[in-house]
């Protein structure tokens, strides 16, 4: 991960504990109603209304093959900053921020077939994995999602 250490954000869905760089977290919401764009890849719930932006919310438990849960009240989306877009990713909730040292980050090859984590924090509380913001949309997803959503849009 790097020299030194970094600042991370972390957030559970399911049993499932994650963390992003705190950098790319921009604000935590409540869960608020979601529209659907249709067609649009799985990886989509769809779109919300954040102060006059349309912003995607992107479905992790689709993305980690995790068992889907109907966004609920109870739930939160973390406004996240990437390069090229903001985008919410729904959270059952947050666990708050971590400055883990680089010695207690463990590396890994890969978590998932399509996204690769940066590392594996073992904490006290059980594993976090670390995750790139960056990895989380692919880019044929990022294209069918922007077709579909101009088109509905036009």
């Amino acid at each position: 991960m790097g020299n030194g250490s970094m600042e991370i954000f972390c957030f559970t869905m399911n049993d499932l504990r994650l963390a992003i760089p705190l950098r790319n977290v921009n604000k935590v919401i409540m869960a608020v109603a979601v529209t659907t764009v249709p067609n649009v890849p799985p990886i989509f719930y769809g779109i919300i209304n954040n102060q006059g932006k349309a912003i995607p919310v992107i479905n992790l438990y689709h993305r980690f093959n995790l068992t889907k849960k109907d966004i609920s009240p109870e739930q939160v989306f973390i406004i996240a900053d990437t390069s090229e877009r903001q985008i919410a990713l729904v959270a059952d909730k947050t666990e708050g921020v971590m400055k883990p040292e680089n010695e207690d980050v463990f590396s890994v090859d890969y978590l998932n077939q399509s996204i690769e984590a940066n590392g594996v924090l073992c904490t006290n509380k059980g594993i976090i994995f670390i995750y790139d913001i960056e990895k989380f949309l692919q880019a044929d997803e990022i294209i069918q999602f922007d077709k579909s959503f101009d088109n509905k849009m036009t």
